[in-house]
């Protein structure tokens, strides 16, 4: 059980960093974002299916899938590219 937790925990870091290689991907028109970014979904993916042996999907795919949205808007509002009103617990599309 405990090294299901850890599998989860690791897909949350390979799902956020899938989620900054496609910001820096530019559309898929840069290879090295755009590669890093499809082998972090790959192995978040692969993460998740190893934690489903011991967890139920209810729990683990929302925990996994949740923290990658934050910091992906967060990178937006530190670089000066997002207003104040676009943050992303106001529901922000962007």
């Amino acid at each position: 059980m405990v090294h299901a937790w850890l599998f989860v925990a690791l897909a949350v870091i390979a799902e956020i960093a899938a989620a900054l290689g496609l910001r820096y991907s530019n559309g898929f028109t840069r290879p090295v974002p755009t590669l890093a970014a499809l082998a972090a979904f790959g192995t978040a993916f692969y993460l998740i299916s190893l934690a489903l042996v011991d967890l139920p999907v209810s729990i683990a795919y929302p925990i996994s899938a949740t923290p990658a949205v934050p910091p992906s808007s967060r990178s937006r509002r530190i670089s000066g590219k997002a207003s104040a009103s676009r943050w992303w617990w106001r529901g922000s599309s962007s």
